[in-house]
């Protein structure tokens, strides 16, 4: 298992740097519940692969509406609180184009 997700990193570190833009701040504000899940990277990532497909972190809606996000804490490409913001801000209604990411 750890070789598959060590193949699947590499693929994601090489495109990596595009999806860690920060929202605009339309995007910052999210007033439902948000469970921050802080794990490993590899953890992370595996959580993400089954959740959204290949990411460091993802967000994902429950049925009843809250919001669940997967940070790794022990990432070279970006703090906890960069994650955080970015995948929050998936919750409050950014897409996956990120448009006006920086």
């Amino acid at each position: 298992m750890k070789s598959i997700l060590t193949k699947i990193s590499i693929t994601v570190l090489a495109v990596f740097s595009i999806f860690m833009l920060q929202p605009p701040e339309r995007f910052t504000h999210y007033s439902r519940p948000v469970i921050i899940h802080r794990l490993q990277l590899f953890d992370a990532l595996s959580l993400c692969v089954k959740r959204v497909g290949p990411a460091w972190a993802c967000q994902w809606f429950t049925p009843d509406g809250d919001c669940h996000i997967a940070v790794p804490t022990d990432s070279p490409f970006g703090s906890v609180e960069q994650y955080i913001r970015h995948e929050r801000a998936h919750c409050a209604g950014w897409s996956n184009w990120h448009e006006g990411g920086s």
